[in-house]
């Protein structure tokens, strides 16, 4: 089978702030003085995983169906009832696209930074959700990333070893 797949992963704690630092011609980014732990609450995981999907699924839309709807919208030779039409059909499409999501989890920011990297090494698009939740300490820290659908076996030797996100 191959269906393409979401993959979010979240980190069970989070570090921050981080700093960005050059090591072997590669940017990490690594604990400072003022770096806190924060352990993630169930719910804020589940919700940083929304959070980050939600920003895809809203990239997408924007790169891919807007301009069909601008088009569909503005066609002078489309009839009203035919609009209509064409508009709940295309709003179902985009709404109700179904795709399997997987979350996974990291023990902390570090590891969801070095997955990241792998990530993008391999020219996996992914996103982000940064969270400036008080907890961090005031500043801001990433809390999730994701990818778009992407075929499983584009992330082999990535993702091979990382468990499923369970609730502890």
């Amino acid at each position: 089978m191959n269906e393409h797949r979401i993959y979010v992963i979240v980190p069970k704690t989070v570090q921050s702030p981080l700093e960005d630092k050059v090591r072997r011609n590669r940017i990490i980014r690594v604990a400072t003085k003022q770096t806190k732990t924060t352990v993630q609450p169930v719910g804020r995981i589940g919700a940083q995983a929304c959070h980050v999907v939600s920003k895809m699924r809203l990239d997408r839309f924007l790169q891919h169906s807007a301009p069909n709807l601008i088009r569909l919208m503005t066609d002078k030779a489309v009839t009203e009832q035919q609009r209509a039409l064409d508009l709940e059909q295309f709003t179902h499409e985009v709404t109700d696209e179904g795709i399997t999501t997987i979350i996974l989890s990291v023990p902390d920011s570090f590891w969801l930074e070095h997955v990241h990297s792998l990530m993008r090494a391999k020219k996996i698009k992914t996103f982000e959700f940064i969270d400036t939740n008080e907890e961090y300490g005031g500043g801001s820290a990433k809390t999730a990333i994701c990818t778009l659908p992407i075929n499983p076996a584009s992330l082999d030797g990535i993702i091979d070893y990382l468990p499923l996100w369970v609730h502890p």
